[in-house]
C-alpha cells in the first residue's frame, strides 16, 4: 500500500479516507501498520506501507506503527532498497511484543 494511504487529506483521497475508516471503525481489523522504505519494491519508487490485518481484534486495541523506513533499517543494491534479515526480524519482534495486549 502506498503510504498516502495512511495520511493524505485532500479532495481527491476521499477513496483512501473513506477505506482507512472502513478499516479501522467498523471493521476493526487494522492492527498494525509497517512503513518501508522507497524503492523496497521493483518499479515501484514511492515509500509503501504493510498493513497487519487482525480478523479477532478488541474494540480497545491499539494500532501499532513500526517504522522501517529509516536509513539504518535497509541497504542500497543498485536501484533497489532491501529490507536486510535482521531489519524483517526486527519488525516482528516490535509487532510481537505489545505489553498493553
Amino acid at each position: 500500500m502506498p503510504s498516502c494511504f495512511l495520511h493524505w487529506q485532500k479532495e481527491v483521497a476521499k477513496p483512501l479516507k473513506t477505506k482507512r475508516q472502513y478499516l479501522i471503525k467498523e471493521m476493526n481489523v487494522l492492527d498494525a501498520v509497517i512503513g518501508l522504505p522507497a524503492n523496497i519494491f521493483y518499479g515501484i519508487s514511492i515509500p509503501t506501507c504493510i498493513l497487519v490485518l487482525k480478523k479477532c481484534r478488541e474494540q480497545d486495541d491499539n494500532i501499532v506503527f513500526i517504522d522501517a523506513s529509516g536509513d539504518d533499517h535497509y541497504i542500497k543494491e543498485g536501484n533497489q532498497n532491501t529490507l536486510r534479515e535482521d531489519d524483517v526480524d526486527r519488525c516482528i519482534l516490535y509487532y510481537g511484543y505489545q505489553p498493553y495486549r
